[in-house]
């Protein structure tokens, strides 16, 4: 077809000689025919017949270059762009020279001039980032490759290159990952299958390695694998794999993401292994446990059942169904899973700890406290037994008795967050906030010592994709194996995110604290975003806005837009004045659940700051109507927040709500309390209009 192609442009300039197209694409043909020499004569007379051409400039240019006389290919490409300033093409080819020649100076200024041109050419930031990592700036490099990898997840070069980046740190898992998405995007690529082999390689799987570079011969014979290429690993034919060897891997595997909290690294590994081995349930398995710790947990629902059709007897994918039809409000099919289980295995802790988390969700208190004893007795270290008898007496209103289980749990496992939290509400109901204060600090500064409140930053993640979290890990220990050894302490595992088991809740809170319908029933989690958000209701209900504001700001910090933990975020916002944030976050939740008073008490109060009356409306009768003591429970929290144009606002407001609720008397009684609470507020001076402290 080349040769057909050139014959056609042969023809034209046989009867137009002067033809300057004609001469440049009979030079492109000819470059892609591999003949150099020729092309470039084509190109020159190109440039002999139209000199300001920047076609014919920029393609003498690359044939130029691509004869390694890079120095006349710089030269006619500053011609080009003279001719066309804004071309996109010429900018980055000027760039690559640039790149090659290692004159950092000049390629930045280029590439800062592009990007004025083309703000999303993604082709100049990923030779931004090739030039961070050929400068030893590995930092930067990953940061500028994750930023184009959050807006395209899919995109080759960036992937190759991130690959290159995790490689020369010794992040060699991150690496692989990188490869094998970059792969999924192009399966046939002979390069992408040699890096993968390298990477295999300098990891020590010598088999894997061994395969990849026979994959990359297959698909070009050309390529060349050597022992230099490779690291350590020489050719050989792959070898065969026996069952238990395969096994080994896969579990080896599962441990090394555990251990790390990559799960989104474990996804594509286990992704693409199903792939090639569909007919192993333990891919399966693993791949739902990856699914289930990245917080997909209607995918890592689906793939048990599958794994649960094929291993009926399967006690870790029983347990993880009843875990996960719990967290997706399936509470029929987690009871179904969970007496299945008891059936198969009665004498296993995990498995009466799971039915009472059922008949906890279900609001059978009586048989949530056997269920939850039958654990303990089983296992009197089972965490999650622990935390759950504690709840069921706390739900019942027996608040020392859950003091006194929580307790116990406390001295087992000290570090633990979701302990801590427990602990603090039952702390709070016996009317001894400063004890529950104490014990969230001793708990964030234990916390903060294990790593619990270092985050990735916004755009990093496994292999570059998405904000990096880390997840619990599975519910029975390290690899997501059931019978693996738990834990010394859980504070590690929920550090960072909401756990796979998280359940609705009602567990009571004091006032000032998160409104109680928001959260699961009893705290089979606990997060670093939690505890501080706790500490800082506290803080506030004790009449210490300034303290509670340090924490909160943290928070904010802290947070990266995780979904599982918007929940502790809304007041927050609310808190520093945030609001059009406040709104977006608040309405994506409810988009997802049913909004209670105190969703629409946090509403009121964004729009009392927007002064949006007819908004205001909706969510302030909302509150009068359903919850009217939330004014009262929450006054610390309006005085701490409100600025005097809030004041003067809800004062006007008044007359018109007494009006509205005139035959409700108790609910006259309420308003008139408000409105005397306001008007004190609004005396005390001075007020600002911002993040008021001032008192």
């Amino acid at each position: 077809m080349l040769d057909q192609a050139f014959e056609i442009y042969q023809q034209i300039l046989a009867e137009h000689p002067d033809h300057a197209g004609s001469h440049i694409n009979s030079g492109i043909v000819l470059y892609l025919m591999g003949e150099l020499p020729r092309a470039l004569a084509s190109l020159e007379r190109a440039v002999e017949v139209d000199p300001s051409h920047a076609d014919a400039r920029y393609n003498r240019a690359k044939i130029l270059a691509a004869m390694d006389r890079v120095a006349e290919a710089l030269e006619q490409l500053m011609i080009a762009r003279e001719l066309a300033p804004k071309d996109q093409h010429t900018i980055q080819e000027i760039c690559r020279i640039y790149l090659k020649l290692r004159r950092y100076e000049d390629f930045f200024e280029a590439v800062a001039e592009g990007l004025e041109h083309h703000p999303h050419d993604s082709t100049l930031y990923i030779m931004k980032a090739q030039a961070f990592l050929e400068k030893g700036d590995h930092g930067r490099a990953a940061d500028l490759l994750n930023l184009l990898l959050n807006h395209d997840p899919s995109l080759e070069g960036a992937l190759s290159l991130l690959s290159d980046v995790y490689l020369q740190t010794n992040r060699v898992d991150k690496a692989v990952a990188c490869v094998k998405r970059a792969l999924l995007k192009n399966p046939d690529s002979a390069e992408l299958h040699k890096k993968l082999g390298i990477c295999y390689s300098v990891r020590g799987d010598r088999p894997l390695a061994q395969g990849e570079f026979a994959r990359a011969r297959e698909l070009d014979p050309t390529i060349i694998v050597t022992i230099e290429d490779a690291g350590q690993v020489q050719e050989e034919k792959p070898e065969r794999w026996d069952a238990l060897r395969f096994q080994s891997y896969i579990l080896s595997r599962s441990e090394y993401y555990a251990r790390s909290g990559a799960w989104r690294g474990a996804v594509n590994e286990f992704l693409l292994l199903a792939r090639k081995y569909p007919d192993r349930p333990i891919i399966l398995q693993e791949l739902a446990s990856a699914y289930q710790n990245s917080g997909e947990y209607r995918r890592a629902y689906t793939l048990y059942r599958r794994v649960l059709e094929e291993e009926p007897r399967n006690l870790e994918v029983q347990l993880q169904l009843s875990r996960l039809a719990l967290a997706i409000g399936r509470i029929a099919e987690a009871r179904k899973f969970s007496e299945q289980s008891a059936a198969t295995y009665p004498e296993v802790s995990e498995v009466s700890e799971i039915q009472g988390q059922v008949y906890l969700e279900a609001g059978e208190l009586e048989k949530a406290r056997d269920a939850f004893q039958r654990a303990i007795e089983r296992s009197s270290t089972n965490l999650d037994a622990l935390t759950g008898l504690g709840t069921c007496h706390f739900r019942a209103g027996d608040f020392k008795s859950a003091r006194d289980v929580w307790e116990q749990a406390h001295k087992l496992f000290p570090g633990s967050i979701q302990i801590a939290l427990c602990l603090a509400d039952a702390n709070v109901e016996l009317g001894q906030k400063v004890a529950a204060i104490k014990l969230l600090r001793e708990t964030k500064t234990s916390a903060a010592a294990s790593g619990a409140f270092v985050r990735k930053r916004a755009g990093a993640s496994t292999a570059g994709a998405k904000a990096e979290t880390a997840r619990a890990a599975s519910p029975t220990g390290a690899a997501g194996r059931f019978g693996a050894p738990a834990p010394a302490s859980r504070a590690a595992e929920t550090a960072d995110g909401p756990d796979p088991r998280t359940i609705n809740r009602g567990t009571p809170l004091a006032i000032g604290a998160a409104p109680p319908s928001l959260y699961p029933l009893a705290r089979f989690s606990g997060s670093a975003v939690e505890l501080l958000h706790r500490l800082g209701s506290l803080y506030l209900e004790c009449g210490w806005p300034k303290k509670a504001r340090a924490e909160w700001r943290e928070l904010r910090e802290l947070w990266r837009g995780e979904a599982g933990e918007a929940i502790y975020v809304f007041e927050t916002l609310v808190f520093f004045r945030e609001v059009r944030e406040a709104l977006r976050t608040i309405r994506a939740w409810v988009a997802k659940h049913a909004a209670p008073p105190e969703i629409d008490f946090l509403l009121m109060l964004c729009h009392v700051m927007l002064k949006d009356q007819t908004k205001f409306w909706i969510s302030w009768q909302k509150v009068w109507k359903e919850k009217p003591a939330l004014f009262e429970s929450r006054a610390n929290f309006l005085k701490a927040v409100l600025a005097r144009g809030d004041v003067n606002f809800l004062l006007s407001q008044m007359p018109r709500t007494q009006a509205l609720f005139s035959s409700h008397p108790e609910t006259i009684q309420q308003i008139t309390a408000l409105e005397d609470y306001l008007g004190r507020i609004q005396a005390i001076e001075p007020i600002t209009e911002l993040n008021p402290d001032f008192f």
